[in-house]
């Protein structure tokens, strides 16, 4: 997303949260001036989680950008709690341009899809998300009532609980 903000509005900015080694953060920082975007790359550390539950409404785009570097990050479309989390904010996502994750996804109106390794793909599923704001205001319900109906840990689990007891049943 880095790379990508020099190809969205200037008056976005990017918060990254999490622990991380000092290494990563000059990383980031070394990055963000070379891009010319300091100042609007914001390394947020560690955020205890009551915090980042309040804040994560604040979002105007939650990112959900794994890098197809391993298995599990290319195929974890149904197993990724940051998407969830962003759902039940009402928070509109930018999720890999993948098969599991188009097929886990398909038809959310709330979803954009991008290249997570084409910072152009980034900023334009960003832009898209933001284009319109009665548009965003309909992704952010879609968001919530995808998260209420669909893409909660009950509604996820239940298939598999389904599934577990008919085992058991037959055992």
């Amino acid at each position: 997303m880095i790379r990508a903000l020099p190809h969205v509005a200037p008056d976005l900015t990017l918060r990254l949260c999490g622990t991380a080694r000092p290494a990563f953060g000059d990383e980031v920082r070394a990055l963000s001036d070379t891009l010319g975007v300091r100042t609007r790359v914001q390394l947020g550390g560690f955020v205890p989680y009551e915090q980042l539950n309040r804040e994560t409404p604040e979002a105007l785009v939650g990112l959900v950008l794994y890098q197809p570097r391993e298995t599990n990050m290319i195929f974890n479309a149904t197993a990724t709690n940051k998407l969830y989390e962003y759902a039940a904010c009402g928070v509109p996502t930018v999720v890999p341009d993948n098969p599991a994750f188009r097929e886990a996804l398909a038809g959310e109106s709330w979803v954009a899809f991008a290249d997570p390794t084409d910072p152009v793909s980034v900023a334009a599923a960003v832009t898209r998300l933001l284009a319109d704001d009665d548009a965003y205001d309909a992704r952010s319900r879609a968001a919530r009532t995808a998260f209420d109906t669909r893409f909660h840990f009950e509604s996820g689990f239940a298939p598999l609980r389904d599934a577990l007891r008919r085992l058991a049943r037959r055992g």
